[in-house]
């Protein structure tokens, strides 16, 4: 991805092409195979950079096998963020940040290689390095605070989503 592509990423207006119909289909209920399928769903339909739907697909298929208590909280992470983000703005930085938002190291590195801007969004990037990237790309300080608060919602719900995980536990 170019510095004008990481840019056009972090537009804080217009996000004509994100389909707000699909945003419209957003799950009421947290129902994991309706959310999965939905995520599944909007990743296939959203035109991204570098292939970043390709990535989020391989990544969604690794965990289902691997580790699907994983999987169920990055969906439910995703489907609470799409619930609370500003719909004047674009969704997926909240969609793909809360997608990999769980991601190890190493599946950091192997699934978002080439996307700077979404692993600056995850709880896991020390914030020295996501100021460091954002100077590196000469980001906006209006963008720098968007993906600021960006990440500490996607903490927020990941705090929230592990929670409800240890009550689940707690009562069985």
């Amino acid at each position: 991805m170019n510095h004008d592509d990481l840019h056009k990423a972090a537009e804080l207006a217009s996000h004509g092409g994100t389909s707000a119909a699909t945003l419209a289909e957003v799950p009421r209920q947290s129902c994991l195979d309706q959310v999965e399928t939905w995520i599944r769903r909007v990743n296939d339909r959203w035109l991204v950079h570098s292939g970043l739907n390709h990535h989020a697909r391989a990544y969604m298929d690794r965990l289902a096998v691997l580790d699907p208590r994983r999987l169920a909280r990055s969906c439910e992470i995703v489907h609470r963020l799409m619930k609370i983000h500003d719909p004047d703005s674009d969704p997926k930085p909240w969609f793909y940040g809360g997608l990999f938002s769980l991601a190890t190291p190493e599946e950091e590195s192997q699934y978002l290689e080439g996307h700077r801007f979404t692993r600056m969004l995850l709880p896991s990037t020390p914030e020295g390095r996501m100021r460091g990237e954002a100077e590196d790309l000469e980001l906006a300080p209006e963008v720098v605070r968007r993906v600021q608060n960006i990440r500490s919602q996607i903490r927020e719900q990941t705090l929230h989503t592990s929670r409800i995980e240890l009550e689940l536990k707690a009562a069985c």
